[in-house]
């Protein structure tokens, strides 16, 4: 360019040249320089003309004063018809007018990377780093576990305790030390690694404890008790020290004139019977005169009328309620509309039934007639181009959308390959180098990492939870406890009178010895476990007396029925017989014996089963026809004077033989 600007300053006056090269000076004469201050074109006269002795004029007067020899801006080049041959003319290159790479002549030869930009195109380039780490120089000799990662290859010291990862249910894990304490045993292994352990009681132990292995019973102390069989009319009297059962044969009473009333077997009285029932609701009991009346209750309207508009409370239960139909009302069940849809109709169980609503009319034809929402947004080239960005080597104009790389600048190890180079390289811990347990300084050990114990060598154990009554018996070679709930056969001695448990009304138990008394029989055995005996009364035994066993001139019954009707029959015949009959129209009830009477009928009395309160009206029952199976209940009213049948039913109760 300089070449050119020199041939165009030798051949053109300074003012060709200004229209030429804008904002240029250049050397016109000897005394003059032309300054170009305008765009340079041939109507732009705006540069001026300064002298060598400061002197300025303005082009356009500089113009003005130009000999005509001078070449005018009129008569540049322009005018020609042939381009080629004023180049000749002046002795300009092609590259002169097109500015054409290829125009020039003695270019250079370019190598092919100063076109292609690709490394694999540069000559001479350096042997850069692979990152493999065979190929890093100067590193450190590693022990083996530092690549494997696995735990069997730590090849020398011991694992710190703190290493140890806990035990789980299913992982193992360090176990700590247990000192082992007289009569406890291991019951679980928590998930810190603490054992437990305990002493076992009798209710943590299965099966049944061997009969060796009870104590004998005293006076004072509990005791195993041997069974035993009374024989015919006898009774335990007492317990040995041995734990043997002692029997004897109680005595009998002559009748229950002799024997006293106990405390819970209690003698029959009119009073007590009469105390023993109320009555309530429409019914009304006298329990001095023990009668029993009746009072009809109120009805309410419905009950007569049967109309649903004479029920004035409560509420109607839903099965009461009709189904609807299109013609009738009904009931209606409750529900709930799934999102967006609508009741539609009640179907005839009243059942609500449910739809979509469908729309009437048009929608927008597409988006182009649809307004933007504030969630929904159209696309826009701005909206896409602010929507992602670029870190790193890449660049990202987010206004014309263009993403740029610039390739990073590479490390001195890419080209070294040396450890040493490396940047932020980790330090390594000490178990890298020397491969020993002991150099593992924090961390926990993962439990997969742990050896499975043996009989002979120490491994890892998994936790166990404590379970009811159950103690550790052994650990496996997968590390898993196994735990088991004792049997009494698997415990030696004999259980201490005090550890056997008190015995309540449904579960076992320790009891004392009791010495035998005469005519006394065992009563209980107190949740203490201490016999209670007492002499029997009459009314303990049970079932009959043999003639052989009754005193003399003794009474007692040979049969009954203690029903309604029912009886009672005597040694000495006397029989006893009552019933109760119900009521019925003309009031003549007929009544027929339980059982017949052999002989003689002594005496009937009769009662109205339920008389009248009616302060007018008196009501009586009596017998008529009377045999040894049976008669008539009369029941009769007199009321005003007037006599007439009742329909009351009647109780009665006879004596014969």
């Amino acid at each position: 360019m300089r070449l050119i600007l020199a041939l165009l300053a030798a051949l053109l006056p300074a003012a060709a040249l200004a229209q030429s090269l804008p904002s240029a000076t250049f050397k016109t004469t000897t005394t003059e320089r032309l300054v170009v201050t305008g765009t340079g074109s041939s109507g732009d006269a705006s540069g001026l003309i300064v002298t060598s002795d400061g002197t300025t004029r303005s082009l356009a007067s500089w113009f003005a004063s130009v000999p005509s020899s001078v070449l005018l801006p009129a008569n540049n080049l322009s005018d020609l018809v042939s381009a080629a041959a004023a180049r000749t003319n002046l002795g300009l290159a092609a590259v002169a007018t097109t500015g054409a790479y290829g125009d020039l002549s003695g270019r250079p030869v370019l190598a092919t990377v100063a076109t292609s930009g690709q490394w694999a195109d540069l000559l001479g380039k350096p042997t850069l780093f692979d990152g493999t780490w065979n190929s890093l120089t100067g590193k450190p000799t590693l022990a083996t576990v530092a690549t494997s990662g696995s735990a069997s290859d730590l090849g020398a010291g011991t694992l710190q305790a703190a290493r140890l990862p806990l035990p789980a249910a299913t992982t193992l894990g360090g176990v700590k030390s247990l000192a082992a304490t007289s009569n406890t045993f291991l019951t679980a292994i928590g998930t810190d690694g603490t054992p437990t352990a305990a002493q076992p009681s009798f209710t943590n132990i299965s099966g049944t404890v061997a009969a060796t292995q009870l104590p004998n019973p005293t006076a004072s102390t509990k005791g195993g008790v041997q069974s035993g069989t009374a024989g015919a009319g006898q009774f335990v009297t007492g317990i040995s020290t041995a734990g043997a059962l002692t029997y004897g044969t109680p005595a009998i009473p002559s009748s229950t004139n002799a024997l006293s009333e106990g405390a819970s077997n209690l003698y029959f009285t009119q009073a007590r019977a009469r105390a023993s029932i109320s009555a309530s609701g429409s019914l009304s009991y006298n329990s001095t005169t023990g009668a029993i009346s009746y009072t009809a209750p109120t009805l309410a309207a419905v009950a007569t009328s049967g109309s649903a508009s004479d029920l004035g409370t409560g509420t109607l239960p839903a099965a009461r309620l009709p189904a609807p139909t299109a013609g009738a009302l009904g009931g209606v069940k409750s529900a709930t509309a799934a999102g967006g849809s609508f009741v539609t109709g009640i179907d005839t169980t009243g059942a609500l039934t449910f739809g979509m609503p469908t729309g009437g009319g048009s929608g927008p034809a597409n988006t182009d007639a649809l307004p933007e929402g504030t969630s929904n947004l159209y696309f826009t080239q701005g909206r896409a181009r602010s929507s992602i960005s670029a870190t790193g080597s890449l660049a990202y104009n987010a206004t014309t959308g263009v993403l740029s790389y610039t390739a990073p600048t590479l490390a001195t190890v890419a080209t070294s390959g040396a450890y040493t180079d490396l940047s932020s390289r980790p330090t390594l811990a000490t178990v890298a180098t020397s491969g020993s347990a002991s150099d593992l300084g924090t961390g926990t050990l993962p439990a997969a990492r742990l050896p499975l114990p043996s009989a002979t060598t120490l491994g890892g154990v998994q936790s166990k939870a404590a379970t009811a009554s159950q103690f550790l018996t052994a650990i496996g070679t997968d590390g898993v406890p196994v735990s088991a709930q004792p049997a009494f056969s698997n415990i030696s001695g004999t259980v201490a009178a005090s550890q056997l448990p008190a015995p309540t009304a449904s579960t076992l138990g320790g009891v004392q010895s009791k010495a035998a008394t005469a005519s006394q029989f065992l009563t209980s055995i107190s949740t203490a476990g201490v016999p209670a005996a007492a002499q029997p009364a009459f009314s303990d035994l049970s079932g009959q007396a043999t003639t052989a066993q009754l005193p003399s001139a003794a009474r007692w019954i040979t049969a009954q029925s203690l029903a309604n009707p029912g009886y009672r029959k005597w040694n000495d015949g006397l029989i006893e017989q009552w019933g109760t009959v119900a009521g019925a129209a003309g009031g003549n009830l007929a009544v027929t014996f339980p059982t017949a009477f052999t002989a003689n009928v002594f005496s009937v009395q009769t009662t109205v089963q339920q008389a009248t309160t009616a302060s007018t009206t008196m009501e009586s029952a009596s017998s008529n026809g009377l045999s040894t199976t049976g008669f008539t209940c009369v029941v009769r009213y007199v009321s005003g004077g007037t006599v007439g049948a009742a329909g009351e039913g009647c109780h009665w109760y006879a004596v014969g033989n």
